[in-house]
């Protein structure tokens, strides 16, 4: 059953990395507000993920054990990491559904309603990028130390109700305290950044190809930490 937690995890991880390409296609269509929009539109899908998310977990809390055995734990969490690794490989795909879905949004006002072909890149050459700038190499460890406790909040959470099951809804509600770690990381320090560099066109639409791969690094760093503290733990 922790299996399906881990899926729904990693869905919602992938999701929320891809938004970095809903920005990147409103940067490329020189309407960067129609990104932020599109960006919007998909933390819906986010939410309908948390809705399965909350009453599982809540469930197999209840039981006073959320998985079997520790490897469960750490195999599963691997799915995290493999789905965000999908989003970088497969980004130029997403990229260009992102494109069309603005593009439509644009011009019809509509994500559903389909423009003409000659309105769409169908192929979007994206030049290759070196992964990390010199210059953004401290924004770079901001966000892979804004999304470590991203990644780690549920599963720490998972191995805390098994050792302390009579305080699972205390446990439950550090989640939002964890989340919220990242939250202000990114809001108050990140995304202004962002909107500056925003102003050289190349520069950012290389750099949020690299903050999904960021992301990346920061989930394996995050499974070495849950692997050593269960391991410290005993």
């Amino acid at each position: 059953m922790v299996t399906y937690l881990f899926i729904i995890m990693a869905l919602l991880f992938a999701i929320e990395a891809s938004t970095a390409l809903a920005r990147k296609a409103g940067y490329l269509m020189e309407k960067p507000e129609s990104g932020l929009i599109l960006q919007s539109s998909l933390s819906l899908m986010s939410r309908l993920l948390i809705f399965m998310f909350m009453p599982l977990i809540g469930a197999l809390s209840d039981k006073g054990s959320v998985y079997e055995n520790i490897s469960e734990l750490l195999f599963g969490y691997l799915i995290i990491p493999f789905f965000l690794l999908a989003i970088y490989i497969c980004r130029v795909k997403i990229l260009t559904l992102y494109y069309i879905l603005t593009t439509r949004m644009l011009s019809n006002g509509s994500f559903f309603k389909s423009v003409k072909l000659d309105k769409v890149a169908t192929s979007l050459k994206i030049k290759k990028n070196k992964p990390i700038y010199k210059k953004f190499i401290s924004l770079y460890m901001l966000v892979i130390i804004a999304y470590i406790p991203y990644y780690l909040a549920w599963p720490s959470i998972m191995v805390l109700i098994d050792i302390y099951p009579e305080n699972r809804g205390f446990l439950l509600g550090m989640s939002s305290v964890l989340n919220g770690f990242n939250t202000i990381i990114l809001t108050i320090f990140v995304d202004p950044k962002l909107v500056q560099i925003g102003k050289q066109k190349r520069l950012i639409i290389n750099l949020y190809d690299d903050l999904i791969l960021l992301r990346f690094v920061a989930s394996l760093i995050s499974f070495f930490i849950l692997a050593l503290s269960i391991f410290f733990l005993g």
